[in-house]
């Protein structure tokens, strides 16, 4: 029994080919899974530096601190926008129940029209304002207090866009 040349090599590219194609896939799928590690340690790393900064802080704050108002983080406070050059910096308190995803993302496409560098503060914690997942990983909760901080020639707008933002429940 002969072996036909040309349909064993027909035979050939096909496997060769549905190999090839199932080996990209996995390699798609590895780099998918890459970025997701690779935002997680990113808001490991931020949470593990604001936890230090946090104890820094209470160490070296502990014995000048005033009691505070349990129902002060709940009125609205805001402070004006202030501005050093191409930074600017303006705290707002959160009026909503939580931030959830759909609020986190309203946030990020807003940030992300400007071109300044935008960081968001609250509960001695410092992300990326522009990052979903850094803003999904802070678990903004109604009475929190948030600073965002803008760095750029735009960061005065960016600044009062986000601030309204919040101020106005996400456009709720």
């Amino acid at each position: 029994m002969a072996v036909d040349p040309i349909n064993w090599r027909r035979e050939m590219k096909k496997m060769i080919g549905s190999e090839l194609a199932a080996l990209k896939d996995e390699i798609s799928q590895l780099r998918a899974d890459l970025n997701t590690l690779t935002e997680l340690v990113k808001i490991l790393s931020a949470n593990r530096v604001a936890e230090k900064e946090r104890e820094i802080s209470k160490s070296n704050n502990a014995t000048n601190t005033p009691p505070s108002n349990p129902d002060s983080s709940i009125s609205k406070k805001i402070t004006p926008i202030h501005s050093n050059g191409n930074v600017s910096k303006a705290k707002t308190t959160i009026i909503n129940r939580e931030i959830h995803a759909r609020h986190a993302a309203v946030f990020v496409q807003t940030a992300h029209n400007f071109r300044s560098k935008i960081k968001l503060s609250a509960m001695g914690k410092t992300i990326d304002a522009k990052s979903i997942l850094m803003i999904m990983s802070m678990r903004l909760t109604k009475g929190t207090e948030v600073t965002i901080e803008a760095e750029g020639y735009d960061s005065r707008d960016a600044v009062k866009a986000l601030i309204n933002l919040i101020d106005n429940k996400f456009g709720e």
